[in-house]
């Protein structure tokens, strides 16, 4: 079972039931609740190395112990992403359990890819 979101994953344990049972709409101001986190979350964090705050002021950095706990709990085998730009328009991070598929990858002109 593959799990497939725009950005990442909250800080904090959340089912698939938890993110079905999210209220659809405009995209909330972060931290009002665990589900205005989580949304914002699904929409804009990126997998790295250490969790923390993200450059981007929406979403945060989640790290290989927060995928792991998220696929364990959710009987889940991967994560599939899109979000975050990666030179050669995939990468896969926290020892395969991650995969940002990028498909613009020269969108930015900073990027000479």
């Amino acid at each position: 079972r593959i799990f497939v979101v725009h950005g990442g994953l909250p800080k904090f344990r959340v089912t698939l039931k938890d993110i079905a049972n999210i209220k659809r709409g405009p995209v909330p101001d972060p931290g009002h609740s665990n589900e205005d986190w989580t949304f914002q979350s699904l929409l804009w964090s990126d997998p790295k190395a250490l969790p923390g705050p993200s450059n981007r002021g929406m979403g945060w950095h989640f790290d290989k112990k927060i995928t792991r706990r998220f696929l364990d709990q959710n009987a889940l085998q991967c994560i599939i992403r899109s979000h975050e730009c990666v030179d050669s328009g995939v990468q896969v991070t926290h020892s395969g359990l991650v995969t940002t598929v990028f498909s613009a990858s020269n969108y930015d002109s900073s990027n000479d890819a």
